[in-house]
């Protein structure tokens, strides 16, 4: 990966497609893909830095951006910062060309993370490599969030039902088990998945 941290923000907004067309006019020039799932837009942003994804949020052109919005949002704006930690699976321009994204969150208690780390490369990931609809994995760690934890981003263009039953199985359902027993806060129910689509 080349930018090492992504900024994802949340927007519920109005009327989707005017929105959308209100974010491709505002004359944003950085490194963006959006997204949508029902009533919310989903923009994930790159760079280099977490400093520059803070200046971006403090800069001028973000505050026109968010004036330009502003009558079409149902809520404020919701960001987070997180860093690329690794890769269970890639592709050349993963983010540019998948017709769908992913969310997967959990929050691993801190003092299980590195035991955690390891478990999933025999596991999640390993899983995940054999699955060719799945386009890239990446896992980022937050840092800056009211939502601690791991954020895996997951890409893929096939149908969502064909997707979603590559997690639906009897051996995907047992690693899901096993994290939730020992490396996920809440245990099953502290994991979330939400999908949105490339727009």
């Amino acid at each position: 990966m080349k930018k090492q941290y992504a900024m994802i923000t949340k927007l519920k907004v109005v009327d989707p497609e005017s929105a959308i067309a209100k974010i491709r006019t505002s004359n944003w020039k950085q490194n963006e893909s959006i997204y949508l799932r029902d009533s919310e837009l989903l923009l994930v942003s790159f760079a280099e830095s977490s400093q520059d994804l803070l200046a971006q949020v403090e800069s001028n052109a973000m505050a026109k951006r968010e004036d330009l919005l502003r009558e079409q949002l149902h809520s404020d704006w919701s960001r987070q910062i997180v860093k690329y930690v690794t890769t269970a699976k890639d592709a050349a321009a993963p983010f540019e060309n998948s017709a769908y994204l992913q969310l997967r969150y959990i929050e691993v208690p801190a003092y299980r993370y590195n035991e955690y780390s390891a478990w999933r490369e025999s596991t999640i990931f390993s899983h995940v490599r054999k699955q060719e609809p799945i386009d890239f994995f990446h896992a980022y760690h937050t840092v800056v969030s009211t939502q601690p934890g791991v954020m895996f981003l997951a890409g893929f263009s096939c149908s969502e039902n064909e997707y979603k039953q590559l997690f639906e199985n009897d051996h995907y359902r047992e690693i899901i088990r096993q994290a939730g027993s020992r490396y996920i806060v809440d245990g099953e129910n502290g994991l979330y998945t939400h999908i949105y689509k490339r727009v």
